[in-house]
C-alpha cells in the first residue's frame, strides 16, 4: 500500500511539472504570436512605402529631364530612392 502512496505522489510530482511547463510553452507561444503579429504590422507598413516609392519613383522617370543643372541633383534623387527601395525589399525578405 506505501509503494502505491508513493507511485501516486510520484506521479502527482509530474504531473505539476508538466503542468507547468505547459503554462510556460503557452507564454512562450504567446510572446512569439504577438511578435509575429509585430512584424507582420511593419511588413505591411513596408510595403505600404515600397508602394509610394515605386510610385513616387515612376513619377519622376515620367518627369521631362532636362539636361540642365540640376540634372545630376534629379539623378542623385532617383538613385537615393531606388537604394530606399532596394532596401525596403531586403527588409520584406528577413
Amino acid at each position: 500500500m506505501a509503494g502505491n502512496l508513493e507511485l501516486i505522489q510520484t506521479l502527482s510530482a509530474k504531473v505539476d511539472t508538466l503542468l507547468a511547463k505547459m503554462s510556460e510553452e503557452k507564454s512562450v507561444l504567446a510572446n512569439k504570436v504577438a511578435e509575429i503579429n509585430s512584424l507582420q504590422t511593419e511588413v505591411s507598413g513596408l510595403q505600404q512605402q515600397i508602394t509610394e516609392l515605386k510610385g513616387e519613383n515612376e513619377s519622376l522617370k515620367n518627369q521631362a529631364v532636362q539636361p540642365t543643372d540640376n540634372s545630376e541633383e534629379v539623378k542623385a534623387k532617383i538613385d537615393g530612392l531606388v537604394r530606399e527601395i532596394e532596401e525596403c525589399i531586403s527588409l520584406l525578405k528577413v
